[in-house]
């Protein structure tokens, strides 16, 4: 099922394991009472110390030197952080309330630019912050052995991309199934976008940190619903270690 653009070309290709990972989601999802933004106190408490948890899980899966117990106490307690580790998890928890509060859900070059400048604040070169690449500098690789995964779009080409990746998002494209559109599951196309964003690599820094908060939040809408308030660190961890062991008719 393509759906494509001058840039990329998207093709799903579903596996059982997908297919029926996509099915329990959706139908786990009917019939269960979401969470109101800001009404119920319980609910809001819920979200609250679940953003928490994710955003102190993430930035320890990136490296942040610095424990749940010590980023947990900080944001709750709302102390200034100590080091550029703290800093990070106080980042991400801030870019995913600020996210999760705009009404309109749309993506836009000026929310991934804004994402970036809350997720890198203090953390990256002041000149870099909130900024889309200047030069063809960034590739992604291992220093140690100099070995170069991946060398990203020339630096031209990313406000063009980002229109087309934000017109994705927000359906501007007929891309999620209207009439005889091709259909694209919201959950697999925020997947895509995440992906899109560390292919593109707009920022010099800090692309991974901001694809992970605008898309846990208001990746597209039909999705936020369905991923949060869930700690996704945690449901990767449950995917690749306890899924596999459970009977797929028990799935």
């Amino acid at each position: 099922m393509p759906c494509g653009s001058s840039y990329y070309t998207v093709s799903e290709g579903r596996t059982a394991r997908s297919t029926r990972g996509l099915h329990t989601l959706d139908r786990n999802r009917s019939g269960v009472m979401q969470l109101p933004h800001h009404a119920d106190p319980l609910a809001e408490t819920y979200m609250t110390n679940s953003l928490m948890e994710e955003a102190i899980a993430s930035r320890i899966l990136e490296g942040a030197a610095t424990t749940r117990k010590v980023a947990k106490d900080m944001l709750r307690k709302g102390k200034k952080p100590e080091n550029s580790s703290e800093q990070m998890v106080l980042n991400a928890y801030q870019a995913m309330n600020c996210i999760r509060d705009k009404k309109d859900g749309v993506l836009s070059p000026g929310l991934i630019c804004d994402s970036h400048r809350m997720v890198t604040n203090r953390t990256i070169d002041e000149g870099s912050v909130g900024c889309f690449r200047k030069d063809n500098d960034t590739v992604v690789a291992d220093p140690l052995p100099g070995v170069i995964y991946h060398v990203p779009p020339d630096f031209t080409t990313i406000r063009e991309f980002i229109d087309e990746l934000c017109a994705f998002a927000n359906d501007q494209a007929g891309w999620v199934g209207k009439d005889q559109e091709p259909f694209l599951h919201p959950v697999i196309r925020g997947i895509v976008l995440h992906y899109l964003v560390g292919y593109l690599h707009p920022f010099s820094d800090g692309n991974g940190r901001t694809a992970r908060s605008f898309l846990l939040v208001r990746p597209v809408e039909g999705v936020r619903d369905l991923c949060m308030p869930a700690n996704i660190t945690d449901y990767i961890a449950f995917e690749e270690e306890v899924l596999p062991r459970i009977p797929s008719d028990r799935i």
